[in-house]
């Protein structure tokens, strides 16, 4: 505000000689305007600073990733492009997320590129190394989609039963755990009796549901699932594949 001050006196100064002809009211007015345009100048200095502050701190922030980025082996910055221009041209059929598939999917997609993959390796032709680098990639990028999903759980994984036939769940009814039928059916999952562990959810489905029917356990964290196999072990439930292919 000093500076301020400084400027309105010097501003003052150099109009002394008019100053004691122009009336009060007309002087508080100009003296208004002055402060006005001195504030609005020292906003514009503060947009300007901050601005300047955001430039140089994305600029920081690019030198920061061109230097992880020329640290890779030339092989890997080559074949991640490979695989960021796969993922462009199929953006889309949207992302690998969970409320766009499920890692059942991603497994068995995973999977099924490996074979393709194994299979392109004995082809003989022309373009067989352009089909080959791009089975690669598509191997690759599914991987990748897989250990991005991975990378988001939680560390308490919980699991849920869920009957094949109706997509009910199973809720804990309150009965002794003696009782014939200690659950009840609920209609959604968050509603769902949670189970800390894959064993204790095998456990509770084989022996305490209605063998009647037939069974689902759900990992809540992946999205994973399972169906009885025999014995009251359960195995991992194999989609069939979906008609819109992320790659």
């Amino acid at each position: 505000m000093a500076n301020e001050m400084e400027y309105i006196k010097a501003e003052l100064k150099k109009r002394e000689r008019n100053v004691s002809h122009v009336p009060k009211a007309t002087l508080f007015r100009w003296l208004d305007s002055l402060v006005i345009t001195i504030e609005s100048q020292k906003e514009s200095w503060e947009d300007a600073e901050m601005r300047v502050s955001d430039a140089i701190a994305e600029r920081n922030d690019l030198q920061k990733g061109n230097e992880r980025w020329k640290s890779l082996r030339p092989e890997v910055q080559w074949f991640s492009e490979q695989m960021e221009a796969t993922l462009k041209r199929h953006d889309h059929k949207g992302g690998w997320g969970p409320d766009h598939c499920s890692m059942n999917y991603l497994l068995e997609a995973l999977k099924e590129e490996v074979t393709e993959l194994s299979i392109a390796t004995g082809y003989i032709g022309d373009d067989a190394r352009d089909i080959i680098i791009r089975k690669c990639t598509n191997v690759a990028n599914y991987a990748m989609m897989n250990a991005d999903r991975m990378k988001q759980i939680n560390d308490a994984v919980l699991y849920v039963i869920q009957n094949r036939a109706n997509n009910k769940y199973l809720k804990h009814n309150g009965a002794e755990q003696s009782s014939d039928d200690p659950y009840d059916e609920v209609e959604n999952m968050k509603d769902a009796e949670l189970f800390s562990s894959f064993d204790h959810a095998c456990y509770a489905a084989f022996w305490f549901a209605d063998h009647n029917e037939a069974w689902r356990i759900i990992d809540t964290a992946t999205n994973l699932t399972f169906i009885h196999d025999k014995g009251g072990r359960f195995k991992r439930e194999v989609e069939s594949p979906e008609c819109n292919r992320h790659l």
